[in-house]
Formats: structure tokens, C-alpha cells, sequence
């Protein structure tokens, strides 16, 4: 299905990182000393680092790639809920680890006594608070609350387009690269295990698939994609694979 593509994502200065009050713009990237090494070596960064997607490999490409709008049929459906509901802002957070020169995504597989999505595996995250300065902000508490990992403004990359749900949340997906020496300290009220995944299995053809779903009465179909004994689906799955369109759109 062919994605809407808007313009290239711009780099924002260091001091504007936190200044946000709200959503940052579509897919902004945080300038840092990092980021800039990067960009201008990457002519350097050749071979096994960059056929095993890692750091160097993933910057360009979603700095430098079109912005990737979700399935519009999905957010239809949850536009057309969230104009019953009052709007509440939410984040999650994209942790990405690297380990070896290759690039991993953590999940977490949510507490099967919640009330709400019991037993999904989704990416840290949760509704924003008065407290949050923005909702950057939002997303960084709820992975130190949820997974008790912490990172820097300098491993902060950006955001995809925010996304909203048919309960009523407008959603911001915030990625950021995590320490490996990192070990996760689970919340049990929240958390019940996590687990990491190699950026390639996504990148690779026909990782993700349309998974039937039943809403409203009415049948229809859902991005999906499995991991061992996982199925990574719903919100989660629609975050990934416009993450993994992003990516790759990339024509450099």
C-alpha cells in the first residue's frame, strides 16, 4: 500500500532538544556531536558495520528519509473514534541497543493481570502527565518507570508522526538509543519479561503481514509480525512498520 511521504525530516539545534512544549515535528532529529560524526563519515563507516544495521547504518536513514504517514485505513478508523472521546496525549519510547555493530529493538511484554491489552507486547510507554516538561519527556519517564533504563538528550534521535487510537490517545513514538550495558529492572505492576530483536529480521521482505482483526462487527486486518513465540501486533506493529518504511525510503 502506498504511503503518503512529506518532506525530508530537518535537524533541530542541541538547545532546542527539551524546549518543546509539544509534539516535535514530524520525525525531527536531534543535532548532536554524534549525530553530525555520523553523517559526515559515513562514507567511512563501510562494509560489516553497515550490512549489519548498525548506528551509522540507522542515522542517515531515518535523518535523511521522507517522513512515512500511517496506514490510512487504521488511522480512520481511530480519527473517526477520537471525535466521540476527549483527545490525551501519550508517548512511547523506541529503544534501540547496539551490540556488536548491529542494532536491536526492545520489547516488552505487558503484565497479563492489566485490565487494558494484558499480555501484548508493545514498546514502553504510557499516557503524559502535567509533570512532563513535553512529551519527549513523557516517553523518557515511562521507560525508567516501566523498564528502569535512562538515557542521555545525546542518544535521543527523534520522533515519528504522532498516531492516534480508537481509545482516545494521540500517540508520539520517540526513539532513542539505549546503553548495552543496560540490564532492564522490571516494574511487575506494569512489565512482565522483555526482549530484544535484531533491527534486520524487520528489514528484511515480508516481515510484516496483515493480520485479520474483528472491530466494530466488522472484519479487517491489522499489521502483524512474530518474534520466537511473540506476535507483535496492533499500535506496536503499526509504529514498526512505518519505522521500517522510513528507513526504508532511503535513497542516498
Amino acid at each position: 500500500m502506498t504511503r503518503k511521504k512529506t518532506a525530508p525530516s530537518c535537524v533541530i539545534n542541541n538547545s532546542e532538544v527539551i524546549k518543546h512544549s509539544g509534539v516535535i515535528k514530524n520525525s525531527e532529529v536531534f543535532k548532536t556531536q554524534k549525530v553530525i560524526k555520523t553523517l559526515e563519515g559515513l562514507d567511512e563507516h563501510k562494509g560489516s558495520e553497515r550490512s549489519l544495521f548498525s548506528r551509522h547504518w540507522f542515522m542517515p536513514r531515518f535523518c535523511l528519509s521522507p517522513s512515512v504517514q500511517y496506514c490510512p485505513k487504521a488511522n480512520g478508523r481511530a480519527t473517526h473514534a477520537m471525535e466521540r472521546k476527549e483527545t490525551k496525549k501519550a508517548a512511547v519510547l523506541i529503544p534501540l541497543v547496539e551490540r556488536e555493530g548491529e542494532l536491536f529493538i526492545l520489547f516488552t511484554k505487558r503484565a497479563s493481570h492489566l485490565n487494558k491489552h494484558p499480555g501484548q507486547i508493545s514498546f514502553p510507554g504510557g499516557k503524559a502527565e502535567k509533570s512532563d516538561q513535553n512529551i519527549v519527556a513523557t516517553a523518557l519517564r515511562e521507560m525508567k518507570e516501566e523498564i528502569g533504563i535512562s538515557t542521555s538528550k545525546e542518544n535521543l534521535i527523534g520522533c515519528l508522526p504522532p498516531l492516534p487510537t480508537v481509545s482516545g490517545y494521540l500517540v508520539t513514538p520517540v526513539i532513542a538509543f539505549i546503553c548495552p550495558n543496560d540490564t532492564p529492572k522490571l516494574d511487575a505492576n506494569e512489565v512482565e519479561s522483555f526482549f530484544e530483536v535484531p533491527l534486520a529480521k524487520f528489514m528484511s521482505p515480508n516481515s510484516m503481514f496483515k493480520h485479520p482483526f474483528l472491530f466494530q462487527g466488522k472484519k479487517t486486518y491489522i499489521y502483524a509480525t512474530t518474534h520466537q513465540e511473540h506476535l507483535i501486533w496492533g499500535l506496536t506493529a503499526q509504529i514498526l512498520n512505518t519505522l521500517i518504511e522510513q528507513l526504508s525510503a532511503y535513497q542516498g
